[in-house]
This record gives structure tokens, sequence and C-alpha cells, in this order.
């Protein structure tokens, strides 16, 4: 690289990082004094930087965004699909982690891409190396990327059709669970079966081109099923699966004959999406043209998604074309997460002029060489459909450190914080110093956020590893989170069939990152002269405490049970009978 490249690559990167500080800054606006955010920058790869943000004002907040220029050398981006599990026919099957999808792969940095249904599948667009794994989902945000790197952003729609002896078919979707009237395509990315009913029949066709992609292919059918479901997909063909008008179009073909596919892709801004060789899809838009555009209701997002703070995972596309992976950590005590206004605000101040969200809450997950480097809400990584990956080049040392962690293990309480050092030794059993620059901090396990200065916050309880990468090599600690301080108290109360003055009432004491706390004792009070028993009880193993309460028989129909314990808020469970089948029916009469 020339002097004057490295100077122009400093400037950007010294731009980006005031952006990023900006951003942090908005964050954490707040009346009166407020403590200034730390920022950590790692230069991951020539073209590819990481640089996580915390801020505690006016809420914890933790932002991890990597941003790529994809005209560095070696720098590309990938929407990869997760590996299918062959011999797994539940929602699992096609789903996989960031962390293990990027060490499958050799990828730098994987984030979690698309949504998926309960069985699995993709939810919209999804294109890899040109490959078509899925179609467009109506109406939702969907990016792509050419052949030279250039950057789509649009609602994309899809116009395939299957022709065979005269009769044309409309086809609706690929690699996807069948609805009835449709016709649906099965390539082998779908598995070793189309996990369809015998409610539709399919076809097998040979001699389409593959992979898969957008364009006229012309196969062979090879075998009609008529109804059956589960048809085997060939590895050198795909299938046809219809029900309805559909399934009659399937029947009607005949072993031999030909099958014309065509599909092409189509922006609603009339720019053809045929070409794109990668592409994800997400929802809502966040940026469009440099503006806010959070079209939530349009893309049919539910308010509580909108509205409220949650993890998010976002992509933003920057003016001199460089992309921002972001993941927002929430629902935990060190990060709130965002609103989808919020996200949106905060992908404008890190540059990005087009913006959408991708799928997040508990799939909201960023791996770093197959170290998580975000703290995952669900306490660990969720599974995913696919990812969004970069590669770039990086020199590695021809014989790389030994390394080691210390503390070599250690208990950090939920909510606490514990500082680890990385400690290198050359090939000559010296110290060896680490530049913490060179560091990529993270966990396996999800106990936690391990930020990029070493400091460990624990957040879920149970064992996991705090993981440190530098210069080719990686170590690891061992730690064990144990619950927090009790925060919050939940319970209810269930009529006891015995008698309808009686209720069994359970709760639950948990500390701040909902993790349950054992050995608290919790006391119970009634009113109407209720009288639990017992009157103070011990949390077992998993949180929860017990008592039964009875009412005279003149107490209202309603009752409250108060659970209280030292330092928290009492929590008021109220016990109330439903109503018999006659109230029910008399009520039911009224509002008609």
């Amino acid at each position: 690289m020339s002097r004057r490249a490295a100077q122009q690559q400093l400037s950007a990167s010294a731009r980006t990082c005031a952006l990023l500080l900006a951003a942090a800054i908005w964050l954490a606006v707040a009346p009166g004094a407020a403590a200034q955010p730390t920022t950590y920058t790692r230069v991951l790869a020539p073209g590819v930087t990481l640089r996580q943000t915390i801020t505690q004002d006016p809420r914890p907040l933790v932002v991890t965004a990597i941003e790529a220029d994809l005209q560095a050398p070696g720098v590309t981006l990938k929407c990869v699909p997760a590996q299918v599990r062959p011999n797994d026919n539940g929602p699992l099957r096609r789903r996989e982690t960031a962390s293990t999808l990027a060490s499958r792969v050799g990828a730098l940095v994987a984030v979690n891409g698309a949504y998926f249904t309960p069985a699995g599948d993709t939810v919209g667009l999804a294109v890899s190396d040109g490959e078509l794994l899925s179609a467009p989902y109506p109406n939702r945000a969907c990016a792509g990327w050419d052949a030279s790197g250039r950057a789509l952003m649009d609602v994309v729609t899809m116009q395939a059709t299957v022709a065979a002896g005269g009769a044309v078919c409309q086809m609706s979707g690929i690699n996807r669970q069948r609805k009835p009237g449709e016709l649906v395509l099965y390539t082998p990315r779908f598995g070793a079966t189309t996990n369809t009913d015998a409610a539709g029949s399919e076809a097998v066709i040979t001699g389409v081109s593959l992979p898969f992609r957008p364009g006229r292919t012309i196969g062979t059918v090879s075998q009609v099923r008529s109804f059956a479901g589960a048809c085997p997909i060939p590895s050198d063909g795909v299938v046809l699966s219809g029900s309805g008008p559909a399934g009659d179009f399937i029947r009607g073909l005949k072993v031999g004959d030909s099958v014309e596919i065509s599909v092409s892709l189509r922006g609603a801004s009339g720019t053809s999406w045929s070409a794109v060789r990668q592409a994800v899809c997400g929802g809502p838009f966040l940026v469009r043209d440099g503006k806010l555009f959070v079209d939530a209701a349009a893309e049919r997002i539910a308010a509580d998604v909108a509205i409220g703070r949650h993890p998010r995972t976002m992509l933003g596309v920057k003016p001199d074309g460089h992309v921002l992976l972001v993941a927002v950590d929430g629902r935990q005590s060190a990060s709130a997460g965002l609103s989808l206004q919020e996200a949106a605000q905060l992908m404008m101040s890190l540059g990005a002029t087009n913006a959408m969200n991708l799928d997040g809450g508990g799939s909201t997950s960023a791996a770093v060489r197959g170290i998580v480097v975000n703290s995952p809400s669900g306490g660990k990584e969720r599974p995913v459909a696919n990812c969004l990956t970069l590669w770039g080049q990086f020199q590695t040392p021809a014989e790389p450190p030994k390394l080691s962690i210390t503390p070599t293990s250690a208990t950090v309480e939920s909510g606490q914080s514990l500082s680890f050092q990385l400690l290198g030794t050359g090939p000559d059993g010296q110290p060896l110093p680490i530049r913490p620059d060179d560091v990529v901090w993270g966990t396996q396990g999800g106990i936690g956020l391990a930020d990029q200065g070493g400091r460990l916050t624990g957040i879920k309880a149970g064992r996991g590893q705090v993981v440190a990468w530098a210069n080719g090599a990686t170590a690891t600690a061992e730690v064990t989170v144990v619950p927090g301080k009790p925060a919050l108290i939940t319970g209810k109360a269930v009529p006891d069939p015995t008698s309808p003055q009686r209720f069994n009432v359970s709760i639950t004491v948990t500390d701040a990152n909902g993790n349950p706390i054992p050995g608290v004792t919790v006391a119970f009070t009634t009113d109407a002269g209720g009288q639990p028993a017992p009157a103070t009880g011990t949390t077992d193993a998993t949180g929860r405490a017990f008592t039964c309460v009875e009412w005279p028989a003149n107490a209202s129909a309603a009752h409250t049970v108060t659970a209280s314990c030292p330092g928290i808020q009492p929590r008021a469970i109220v016990c109330a009978a439903p109503p018999s089948p006659a109230t029910k029916a008399s009520t039911s009469a009224m509002n008609q």
C-alpha cells in the first residue's frame, strides 16, 4: 500500500471512529452529567474494522459495529445458509449458530441474517454466490450485492413459472413449507426430502442447471408421486411440489416430459435482481437515501417489536459502499436494546445512507473467527437460518505465540464484571508482549459480554469460557457465572380443586438478568383473613417457593397474596376462582 493510500485509509478510519463516537454520545444524552462512552477499535483485516461502544447513560447499551470495504483486497461478503442436519427433521435441521457457521466455512465475521419460521424455513429472499436459496417475502426489505460489490436495497418480487406440455403453473416459493394451493420448488439445499405431507403431489425433475439460479432452465420429469409427501430430493435435480390446482398440474406430468422453469427477480424501483451474487431479506427499512425511513407498519412488523427496546441486528451501506454489520445487545442489565426508531438514528449516526433491520431479539449474534463478540439475550446463541459473513486477508505469523489468560478460572456474579489479561510466550519461551489492539475478546457458552477491553460482565448463570484471539492463536479461561442479587418476584395462584377457598401459590425470585435464585427466604401475607401455610418459604434450585392459602368462607371473590423478600419490591398475586359455567353462560348472553 502506498503512503498516500495508507494516509487516506487512516483518515477514513478516523472519520468513521468519530461518527461512532457521535452515535454513542447521542445515545448517552441525558439531563445532568453523563458518563462518557467507551469505544474499542480492532482492525480485523485490512478493510475490515470492529468498533465496540459501551454506554451507561441514560441507559446501558452495547453496540458492536463491523465496517467492511468490499473494494479492499481480499474482502468479500457472502450470505451463507446454515448447514443442513441430514438426520434431523425438526425445526433445527436447517439452522446453525453464527459462531459455528463462521468456524465451519472459515469466515472472518458472521452475524445473523434473515428471519425464519418455526419450521426453520428462511423468510424471504436469500442468494448465496448467485444460487437462489429462498424466494422474496411480500413487501419486505431486501439487500443484495452484484458481482462488482455494488449494494442494492429494495422490496423485491419474484416472477416464476413452470411450463410443460402447453400448460403453465405459477410457482409460489422455493425451499420452504408448501401451503395449500401452492407450487413450491425444492433444491438439494433444502435437505434430503421435501418434508411435505401427502395432501399434494410431487415431481422429480432432473437435468436442470444446478446450483439453481434465476433465469430459464429445462429439465426432464423422472418421477411423479401422486398424493405422496416427503419426496427425496436428488443431488442432481429438483422437486416440484403442488397441492390444489398446482397438484393437478403435477399429476398431469408424465415421466420423460420436458419441463421449463423460469425465474426472475425485480426490485420495486424496476431494477433487475436476477444477477445479484448475494442477498438477504429482513425488515423493516431503517434509512433510505440518507433519511430516516422506518416503515414497520407497511412491512407488517408487530408494534411491540417496533416500539419496544430489543436486541437488534442491522445492515447499513455508506455513501462509499462500505458495509456496516451492527449488533446491539438488549434485554439484559449490560444493554437495554433499541426501538426501531432508535436503531434507525444509530445507523444514520454511523454514516449509513441506506439501512435495514435484520432478525433480532434472541437471534442477535456476532462472531469473529468463531468467537462470540456480543452477548446474545437468550443466554446462548440461537441457531439461525443464514448469516451475513465477511472474509479478509490476514497474515498469520509463521509460528503463532503461545497465549494464556489470567485468571485461568473465575466465578462472577451476574451483573458484575471482572477483568482478564492476555499473556504471550514467544518461540524462545520468553514473555512476548501482546498489543491490546491485536486482541479480539469474546465468549463461549453464553455467559455474558467479554468486551474488547478484556472485561467480562456476567449475565446468564452457568459455565462458559472467556476467549481471546491474537496473532493467529487462541486462549481460554473457564468462568462460572452465579445468580446476582434478588431483583424481581413473579408468581401465580391456581385454585385448589378440593376447595373453592383454597389456592396453591408459586413464586419465582430472579436477579436483574432473569436468573432464578435459590436459597431466598420469602414471606407470604394475605388480606381478608387468609391463612398461608407455610407463611415463609425458601426458594429451591429453580428459584421457586410455594404456599397454600385458604380464605374464610365469607371472604370476597378475589383475594391477594403478597410475596416479599428483603431489598426488592413485593409482589401481589391475585387469587380469583374462575367463573362457574352458569356465570360464563350468563355473561356470554349479555355480550351478544
